[in-house]
Order: structure tokens, then C-alpha cells, then sequence
């Protein structure tokens, strides 16, 4: 996946003009990029931020700082594997060895982070995407509206799927039923145990975190806060080039481009994506994939180096997470917060 973020991002360039896009790249004003820079890192520390406000318990002691180190640790492994699946079980794995926070537990902290997430990107996409619809043409409205429904339709699916246990439990008695025929049931007995305490955790956490009004309602307020950050950083990277575009089309651009990066790591999706809209809204090619360019370098490429940073302070190394096992986290990932596991 990683070769072919690196072929989609240099077929974007070579389809903008090389030379025009180095050209912008360098003449860029250095200290709006700066400030977007800045602003990144805010960023991260707000959804550090989220993310703590979702796994504090009175139960177990969880330090903001660690929270916000196994927070960035996980989101550089995301922007550079696709699914953004890797780094969410490396951050709850870090959390769970260092606090004893179930593992579980961790998981639903996570899954609510992105149901919020997903909830505030399409509201304010489609929100901006009613604004532009004077000034774009019909047929850019109808494609990107068309692409939100369809985003909306796929999230909704999984984020029930996820949320309803039955699903997954059917999902793991039928790969249970598939794995019998190779593996002996001693092994089907150990795995099945270790699924169910996983998901009679996950269960449990995400009806815990998702009933305290108090807590949701901060998240989804910080999650506000961030993809309005988010918009911004972008419309800065434009003005950076030289070209004060829309608010309300960087708001779009923003938000939908996050739903591409589950596809294409290394920030490929982002740019795409970030161009195509761009393209739609009648933006110079070369000037918008300048500006998607711009923007992964200085948040999707800098998290990977944040994340070196915080493994360092962490005394961690890359290879040592990439070779967790992750079943391993589920064996005893009850912890001090959870009963016995449901049958």
C-alpha cells in the first residue's frame, strides 16, 4: 500500500506540472506555513486531549501525558498503514501495559472518538456543501453531495455493525465454524474465550462512556474544535500559495478528504482527494495539488515524525510495537475496571 500511495501521489504531481507545483512549493510564505504548523500540533494536542476525556475513570489512573504520547504514537502508525486499524490497537495495547486500562475498554474509547468524528465531518461537509451549492455548479453539488451519502450509508453500516454485538459475534462464530476444519478445538476453545472477553469488555466500555452526557458532549464539542482547525489549516496553506479560496469549500475539502485516508496511507488519500474537490470547485490544477502537497507534508508527514519522537521519550522502538502480539492484548485485557467476561 505504501508503493502505491507513492505512485498515486507522484501521478497527481506529474498530472499538475512538476515544475509548476515545485515552483508554488517554493514560493510559499513561509511563515503562514509556520503558523499552519503550529496549528497541527495544537491539533493533536486537542485530540489528545478527546481521547483522555473519553478513557478518564476514577477507577484507574490514566496521566494526560501518557494518554497524549500513546495518542500520537498511534496516529503516526495510522497515517502510514491503511485502515487506520494498526495504530488504534497499538494505543489501547500501550495504554492497557502501562495502566492496566482494558484493553477493550480502550477499544470503545476509540470507536466512540470515531462514531463522534464521523458524525461532526459529514454534518459540517453537507452543511458546506448547502453554502457552496450557489456558487458551484450543479453537477460539482450533486457529486460531492452524492459522495457524502455514499460516506454517510457506509459509516452508518459499520458503525452499527460495531455497535450491536450480535454482529460481531455472529461474524466471529462464523469464522470459529471455518477455522474448526484446521485448527484443533482446544485452539477454537482458546480463541472463542479470548473474542468473547474482548467484545463482553468492548461491550460494556462503550455503554459506560457513551451514557455520561457530560463526556460526549465535551468530546463532540473538541471534535467541532478540531475539523474547524482542520478547514482552516487548509484555507492557510491556500493563502500561503497565494489564493484566498472559500472557507466553506476548505470545510468540505477537509472533513471528506479524512474519509479517503482510511483507503491510502501516507496522506496520498488526503491529496487526492483534497484535489479532486479542488478541481470540482474550479481550482488550477497545479495550484491544488500544490496546496494538498502542502498540507499532508505538514500534518500526515509530520505525525510520523511526532510519533518517532514520542516512542523515543517512551523508550519504545517501532519494531518492538509492530511485533506485539495482538491477541496477547485480549487475553487479559479485562483489567481492573471489568468483571468477568459475559458468556
Amino acid at each position: 500500500m505504501l508503493a502505491l500511495a507513492a505512485v498515486l501521489l507522484a501521478f497527481l504531481v506529474l498530472n499538475a506540472n512538476p515544475a509548476k507545483v515545485a515552483e508554488q512549493l517554493a514560493g510559499a510564505d513561509l511563515a503562514l506555513v509556520g503558523v499552519v504548523v503550529g496549528l497541527y500540533v495544537l491539533n493533536v494536542g486537542v485530540k489528545s486531549l478527546r481521547w483522555y476525556v473519553l478513557v478518564a475513570d476514577r477507577r484507574i489512573r490514566t496521566p494526560l501525558r501518557s494518554v497524549a504520547l500513546y495518542f500520537v504514537i498511534g496516529q503516526s502508525i495510522n497515517n502510514t498503514t491503511p485502515g487506520h486499524l494498526a495504530g488504534e490497537a497499538v494505543r489501547s495495547t500501550l495504554l492497557k501495559d502501562a495502566t492496566g486500562y482494558p484493553f477493550g475498554r480502550g477499544m470503545a474509547s476509540i470507536f466512540l472518538e470515531k462514531t463522534i468524528d464521523t458524525i461532526v465531518t459529514l454534518v459540517l461537509a453537507i452543511g458546506a456543501l448547502v453554502l457552496l451549492s450557489t456558487v458551484l455548479s450543479h453537477e460539482a453539488t450533486a457529486q460531492l453531495l452524492l459522495s457524502s451519502a455514499l460516506i454517510t450509508a457506509l459509516m452508518a453500516t459499520l458503525i452499527v455493525f460495531v455497535a450491536y454485538p450480535s454482529g460481531p459475534r455472529r461474524a466471529a462464530d462464523w469464522t470459529f465454524r471455518r477455522l474448526g476444519r484446521w485448527a484443533s478445538e482446544e485452539t477454537i476453545a482458546g480463541l472463542r474465550r479470548t473474542v468473547d472477553g474482548f467484545l463482553g469488555t468492548f461491550e460494556r466500555g462503550t455503554h459506560d462512556i457513551s451514557r455520561d452526557r457530560a463526556r460526549a458532549a465535551t468530546a463532540t464539542g473538541l471534535s467541532l474544535a478540531i475539523w474547524l482547525n482542520e478547514a482552516l489549516r487548509l484555507w492557510l496553506v491556500f493563502l500561503a500559495l497565494g489564493l484566498n479560496v472559500s472557507s466553506e469549500l476548505m470545510v468540505v475539502c477537509a472533513t471528506l478528504s479524512s474519509f479517503a485516508a482510511l483507503l491510502v496511507p501516507i496522506g496520498a488519500g488526503n491529496s487526492l482527494a483534497i484535489a479532486g474537490i479542488c478541481a470540482l470547485a474550479g481550482i488550477d490544477a497545479h495550484i491544488a495539488t500544490t496546496a494538498s502537497l502542502l498540507f499532508i507534508m505538514t500534518s500526515v508527514w509530520l505525525s510520523v515524525i511526532l510519533g518517532l519522537a514520542a516512542m523515543a521519550v517512551n523508550g519504545i522502538q517501532a519494531s518492538e510495537l509492530l511485533g506485539r502480539k495482538g491477541l496477547s492484548a485480549l487475553k487479559d485485557g479485562e483489567g481492573t475496571l471489568e468483571g468477568p467476561p459475559r458468556p
